[in-house]
């Protein structure tokens, strides 16, 4: 059943409850409000077009990225300089075992 059915059908009605519709304009309600300014709507939740959904997905995944990236970036770049710390660690002890002298201790 349509607003507009309602509207024409129940002259009457004193309450509606739209829990569960889908697709119901805030138009549709403010015209059926106006024809029977009576009525008490409850639970009416006005439905986000399209582009406004679209546009709040594009701005919530562009700001999901820019984060993952700074983070990713902050990680790499700390990942980096300890992988080349540890490197460096490496060849300073296998300097040292490789330049020492095990059959003269004195030195």
């Amino acid at each position: 059943m349509t607003i507009k059915e309602i509207t024409c059908s129940c002259l009457n009605l004193k309450y509606l409850d739209l829990k569960g519709c889908e697709n119901i304009s805030k138009e549709a309600i403010d015209r059926l409000v106006s024809l029977n300014p009576n009525i008490h709507v409850e639970n009416f939740v006005s439905t986000i077009t399209t582009p406004d959904l679209i546009g709040a997905l594009s701005d919530l995944l562009s700001r999901y990225s820019n984060t993952s990236i700074a983070i990713n970036s902050q990680f790499l770049t700390q990942s980096t300089l300890i992988s080349r710390a540890v490197d460096r660690i490496l060849a300073d002890q296998a300097e040292c075992w490789y330049s020492t002298d095990l059959t003269n201790p004195e030195l």
